[in-house]
């Protein structure tokens, strides 16, 4: 079907300019609103209901920290080390919070995740696919359409033109070009993911024990 990609610049990053936990002090529990930040016993951020993890709303304290590394992504070639390095410190800081608050991370999550399900939930009509920070759908978006641009946030069009979703739900295919799967390199030209049979999916990378840096499997 003939679609528009859009993709949220840095959405990572966008999450971890809006309000955070302040876990410094947790809150007594009760009934959760939108004025604290309120998770469930698995860690989700709730607006309703009985909450057992209450905390005060605090701005963020990373803004210089993502200032800083998306200034020198946006301001290096792509790949190159600069802009790489750059990816790698602003992607890995949200997996390392995992360990280390993880309701600071629901947090970031949360606040751009609301962004995206508001739109999906309001053009759910002309939306046939989506990710964690991107929309798929057969016409454009009046709202993302005010927010294309380069910034954190904005928007992106990724992808125009043919799109196509397998039946498994997750691998997808823009014009016929290499499909968004595991097994990318063994696809042959004009691979048609509707039609051919869909690769076993293999991990195509290593470990480099000596540099300590994932490597693809050449």
């Amino acid at each position: 079907q003939n679609c528009i990609g859009y993709d949220m610049n840095s959405a990572f990053s966008y999450g971890m300019l809006g309000d955070l936990p302040d876990t410094t002090e947790m809150l007594a529990s009760g009934e959760s609103s939108e004025d604290l930040y309120c998770f469930d016993e698995d860690g989700h951020r709730i607006t309703k209901g009985f909450s057992t993890y209450r905390f005060r709303k605090m701005p963020s304290p990373y803004k210089k920290f993502v200032a800083r590394y998306y200034t020198q992504k946006k301001n290096s070639e792509r790949d190159s080390k600069d802009f790489l390095d750059a990816k790698m410190i602003l992607n890995s800081s949200i997996g390392y919070m995992q360990n280390h608050n993880c309701f600071i991370r629901a947090a970031i999550l949360d606040n751009f995740n609301r962004e995206i399900q508001a739109i999906i939930k309001k053009y759910k009509n002309i939306i046939i696919a989506s990710r964690t920070d991107s929309i798929v759908c057969t016409e454009k978006i009046p709202e993302i359409e005010e927010r294309l641009g380069d910034g954190i946030g904005q928007f992106k069009i990724e992808h125009t033109g043919s799109f196509a979703i397998h039946k498994n739900g997750y691998s997808t295919q823009w014009n016929l070009d290499k499909p968004k799967f595991g097994a990318g390199k063994k696809f042959k030209d004009g691979y048609d993911i509707l039609s051919d049979e869909l690769l076993e999916e293999e991990n195509i990378y290593y470990l480099d024990e000596k540099e300590l840096k994932i490597k693809e499997i050449k």
